[in-house]
């Protein structure tokens, strides 16, 4: 519109679609009672759950439940503040008999069998908005696409195992990328988005072996989505055990800094 989409019109309504009488056409029916976009929606148990999105006034926590039998909606669970933008863009999917729900945080939630309550079911490793959560066979689910805030879209598909007979225990995942650094041990680190950066190191298994020769100046890009490794312009000095911070970022750049740690700058060890 002319001015702007912040003053665009909201819509109240739903519509369905009966795919066993198409002759029917489109209903136009009461949506749950609150404006809203960028929800999730699923069927559930012969019901339609609607969670989260953003209204006019900010973003919203709340899921309503559509009964089709009674043409009444009620009011469920709200979703956990687990995070700045928790509700916008989720999705939501039943696999197995249970509903499951996830948004920005990367928490993946299911919904309590008495419908009160949402309880952490899983975690995703790459956290996502605008993404979709597909079922896979009776106690999988997998997370596709979708985007990261500032750090852009991710194309990294995750599988979950999502079994509410077993315990969430804390979460491992490890891959192997072919890397030809010299660094053992002792690089400064630092996650940026989907990327890990490693700064220097020390090239010995030997113990406090702080010789001049053992130090590393080599720095590497890890990508963590796309399983790559990318080397990077050799830091100025050698350096171990250095500390790395992410020291201005905005939409056009970023500066990472690695301050302190162990080298052989002047003639004497230092740090």
């Amino acid at each position: 519109q002319d001015d702007g989409p912040r003053n665009a019109e909201w819509h109240d309504k739903m519509h369905a679609f009966d795919l066993d009488n198409p002759d029917a056409g489109w209903k136009t029916l009461d949506g749950p009672g609150y404006d809203l976009r960028a929800i999730s929606a699923a069927a559930h148990n012969g019901k339609l759950y609607v969670a989260g999105g953003i209204s006019p006034t900010g973003f919203v926590r709340r899921t309503s439940v559509y009964h089709p039998d009674t043409g009444e909606w009620k009011e469920g669970p709200e979703l956990h503040s687990d995070s700045s933008m928790a509700g916008f863009a989720t999705s939501m999917f039943a696999v197995g008999g249970h509903l499951y729900c996830t948004g920005a945080s990367g928490i993946v939630y299911r919904l309590a069998g008495d419908g009160n309550s949402w309880n952490v079911a899983d975690r995703l490793l790459f956290p996502r908005m605008f993404l979709r959560l597909l079922p896979v066979g009776t106690s999988r689910l997998i997370a596709v696409g979708g985007t990261r805030g500032m750090f852009g879209h991710t194309a990294a598909v995750e599988s979950l195992h999502v079994d509410p007979t077993s315990r969430v225990d804390p979460k491992l995942v490890s891959w192997t990328l072919p890397y030809d650094g010299d660094a053992k041990h002792s690089q400064a680190l630092i996650l940026n988005g989907t990327t890990v950066y490693a700064f220097g190191g020390n090239n010995s298994w030997a113990p406090h072996d702080f010789s001049r020769n053992a130090f590393v100046k080599q720095a590497f890009a890890f990508d963590v989505t796309n399983r790559k490794v990318k080397r990077l312009t050799d830091m100025p000095i050698p350096v171990q055990s250095g500390a790395c911070v992410i020291n201005r970022q905005n939409s056009e750049h970023k500066t990472l800094v690695v301050a302190g740690g162990m080298n052989h700058e002047s003639d004497e060890f230092s740090a």
